[in-house]
């Protein structure tokens, strides 16, 4: 199994001269993936860490008497956003192994990668795709007084 989209070394250790001009050389990928592990480790150990997120459930009363009207309301907005927050930290943790494991299949040249390194990639890159959302689209944030007719001081 191959990576075909992602490219090999140039038989020296070191990634292939880009227009750029970056060589990386396996000490640099090393590196690379040591600081990228140390983000990883970082976040499971953080208050941000998908079990950690996970924990953080509070219960419907805390946000007040069953006579509050907007109390269901908060809590059913609170448990949206602290599933939305768990996803959030799941796939930034594979984005984190995907770049690790790339840094490590990079360093031995990926036509030389084991099968398991690649196929775990590959499914974690699969995960990234599910899980991609097209961003909503911005409001326009020009000024619209900036195009108007002459009359904005009425709107002051």
């Amino acid at each position: 199994m191959a990576l075909d989209h992602v490219g090999g070394t140039n038989g020296s250790g070191e990634l292939p001269q880009a227009d750029g001009g970056l060589v990386l050389d396996s000490e640099t990928l090393t590196r690379l993936r040591k600081q990228v592990d140390l983000v990883a480790s970082e976040l499971r150990d953080s208050s941000a860490s998908a079990a950690k997120v996970r924990q953080q459930i509070v219960a419907r009363d805390a946000y007040g008497s069953a006579n509050l009207a907007h109390a269901d309301d908060l809590s059913k907005a609170y448990d949206k956003a602290r599933v939305e927050l768990e996803r959030y930290v799941r796939i930034f943790g594979e984005q984190l192994e995907s770049l690790s494991l790339v840094v490590e299949m990079s360093k031995k040249g990926f036509d030389n990668a084991e099968e398991e390194q690649i196929a775990r990639f590959h499914k974690l890159q699969e995960n990234a795709r599910e899980n991609y959302r097209t961003p909503e689209p911005r409001p326009d944030t020009r000024d619209e007084r900036a195009t108007g007719t002459g009359t904005e001081a009425e709107n002051y």
